[in-house]
């Protein structure tokens, strides 16, 4: 006999409600022990003799077919054995009554292929990515973002009417061959010679120079102020 271990996808706790409201539970009592500065031993002694209501009955009753002895009273017919009946067919209709009210309004999503666009839910924000493949469970699929490569639930996705994204590593691939062929076009273009710039060369055509004149600004005409005519200036 082995176990068979099935996953659900990543932030769809509605997938996996059962562990989730057991995890749920155990948070509830850890704190209110904390919160009471009491023994966690008498809250799991009362959380497991508390019936269950799709059952109506404890888990120790289901487990231990009686019920465990606890500080508050209860009388000594409860306490003596007593084999439980019809817990699986109590169980199985609880839950079959449960579907049934969730199918009225529940409908299945359309499919998404390989390579589409769509949005992937984050938080309270819709991030573009691009469908990889189809995982092995159901309504799950593996999406491409920009940062790396995750699984989502079909409810998390939507399908976007832009083209699908490109990413930095496909940038890379793609720019990669045509950064080869220019590399390969360069090398095989001749190699022109290179001249030796400190060596002295010839000049077979005369240069001539051109002088070239000062830059100054303009001169004006000084006119001496009439009670200066008296004086000479040096």
């Amino acid at each position: 006999m082995g176990f068979s271990l099935s996953t659900s996808s990543p932030r769809y706790p509605q997938s996996n409600e059962m562990a989730e409201r057991g995890v749920q539970i155990a948070k509830n009592i850890l704190r209110k022990s904390y919160e009471e500065n009491t023994d966690i031993y008498p809250a799991l002694l009362a959380y497991r003799n508390t019936p269950i209501k799709t059952t109506r009955v404890s888990p120790t009753q289901a487990m231990q077919n009686r019920t465990l002895r606890e500080k508050l009273p209860i009388k000594t017919e409860c306490l003596r054995p007593q084999i439980p009946i019809n817990i699986k067919r109590d169980k199985e209709l609880a839950q079959t009554k449960t579907k049934k009210y969730y199918d009225r309004n529940a409908r299945d999503l359309p499919s998404l292929s390989k390579n589409q666009s769509v949005l992937v839910k984050t938080g309270r924000i819709w991030k573009p990515g691009k469908v990889v493949d189809k995982h092995e469970k159901p309504r799950s699929y593996i999406v491409q973002t920009e940062s790396s490569f995750i699984r989502r639930s079909r409810k998390d996705l939507s399908p976007s009417m832009n083209a699908p994204p490109v990413f930095m590593e496909e940038q890379e691939e793609l720019f990669k061959p045509k950064v080869n062929s220019q590399i390969q076009d360069r090398t095989e273009i001749p190699s022109s010679p290179i001249r030796d710039l400190t060596s002295p060369t010839r000049n077979t055509s005369p240069t001539m120079t051109t002088p070239t004149m000062p830059m100054t600004r303009p001169k004006r005409t000084i006119k001496l102020p009439q009670k200066y005519h008296d004086f000479r200036i040096l």
